[in-house]
């Protein structure tokens, strides 16, 4: 699970751990005040029937949290809690001693961290600021295999403002690979970035949020161009879905307005997802095409708020289909309408709890693009 998961499912405090981070702050400023949590591991899962310890927790994008049962030997396993089953605070206080320890904060981190969508490091750092957590920045920290599945989509990206800044020739791509990836990777190169930020205009604190923003925007991106098949697969799926015949007019309707209810929302945060990052290409090649700065460097300025609302739509897009993918697509023919009616209704519930942004989000502008819409032009219930 560790070697293949994606930070978005994932946040592996015992890795951090393992890794024995210098970081003075790792240890004055926790993420968990707990020592033994902050070495646990947390996973965004899905309950399978059968699984769930009671209705609470009977939701598509749990969160469950683990505790190695022995530090140094993953394979022996984990004892594990899911947020939401019942007595909660009392297991995990057996599990763990929290005497002279805030148990409260902690409590309000998980809570926090179970309502969101998607654990990666962009969205859930600015979350822990707006909630006034006080946690280290070393715990916010993009996965190996995350910066390699970005490699060359990076370097594309980056490779015109490191010219512009550094006055290299686009020939000069190991040099631009080399900074690309030092940004990516979370690398510490105070001459490079120094002069990039000089490039920018920008004081040493606004470099600094506008870097993070900036990896936010095009992790997101990238995210998008690999989702855009499993959202089209997965709206036309459930466009197509039609109830049993046999069922009755009131589990029909029931099935219908779940089935259009999922689907808008699909749309919805994709039209959201797509203008936030038709915005930002717009900002970038009027950068790229006439050397002016100034327009991406406001852009990266207030970039915090717009990938905080990209985080949470691509976060639920990704969810929603992982769910039709792997737990209702295989099984939909096989089932009763009423248990696909209880699927549906399920997931419907989850993604109604997550529409209305965590924080608010700069209205959009104009109506959905022509491309967001296209996506799911096939979309729309057969039935509506």
């Amino acid at each position: 699970m560790i070697k293949t998961a994606s930070a978005t499912r994932m946040l592996n405090l015992h890795q951090l751990w393992r890794d024995g981070l210098t970081d003075p702050d790792y240890k004055a400023r926790p993420f968990f005040g707990h020592p033994i949590l902050n070495r646990s591991i947390l996973m965004k899962h899905n309950i399978r029937a059968g699984d769930e310890l009671s209705a609470s927790t009977k939701q598509p994008g749990a969160t469950k949290l683990m505790l190695p049962l022995d530090i140094h030997d993953l394979t022996i396993g984990a004892q594990y809690l899911l947020v939401g089953q019942p007595n909660f605070t009392r297991q995990l206080v057996r599990s763990l001693d929290y005497a002279n320890l805030p148990l409260e904060r902690d409590l309000r981190l998980i809570q926090m961290l179970d309502r969101l969508p998607t654990l990666d490091p962009f969205l859930l750092q600015q979350m822990v600021l707006h909630y006034g957590f006080d946690i280290a920045n070393c715990y916010f920290q993009m996965g190996q295999a995350d910066v390699d599945t970005m490699a060359k989509f990076i370097v594309s990206e980056i490779e015109p403002l490191v010219g512009l800044c550094f006055g290299l020739s686009l020939s000069s791509s190991g040099h631009i690979t080399k900074f690309a990836n030092l940004i990516m990777s979370n690398q510490d190169n105070e001459h490079a970035t120094t002069i990039l930020r000089h490039g920018l205009r920008m004081t040493p604190s606004e470099f600094s949020q506008a870097i993070f923003a900036w990896k936010a925007l095009l992790y997101y991106k990238s995210r998008m161009d690999n989702l855009a098949p499993q959202v089209r697969s997965t709206a036309m799926a459930m466009a197509q879905l039609l109830p049993d015949r046999k069922a009755g007019a009131d589990m029909r309707r029931v099935f219908e307005k779940a089935r259009g209810r999922i689907t808008e929302a699909m749309i919805g945060a994709w039209n959201q997802s797509r203008n936030i990052v038709a915005e930002y290409e717009s900002v970038y090649q009027e950068m790229v095409s006439g050397g002016r700065l100034g327009a991406f460097r406001a852009y990266l300025i207030r970039a915090p708020d717009l990938f905080i609302s990209l985080g949470e739509q691509v976060g639920r897009l990704d969810q929603i289909c992982r769910i039709w993918l792997d737990e209702i697509q295989p099984q939909c023919h096989a089932l009763p309408v009423d248990d696909m009616c209880n699927l549906l209704l399920d997931l419907d519930a989850t993604m109604a709890q997550r529409r209305p942004s965590t924080i608010a989000t700069p209205a959009s502008k104009g109506e959905p693009s022509t491309a967001a819409s296209n996506i799911f032009r096939i979309a729309a219930p057969a039935e509506a």
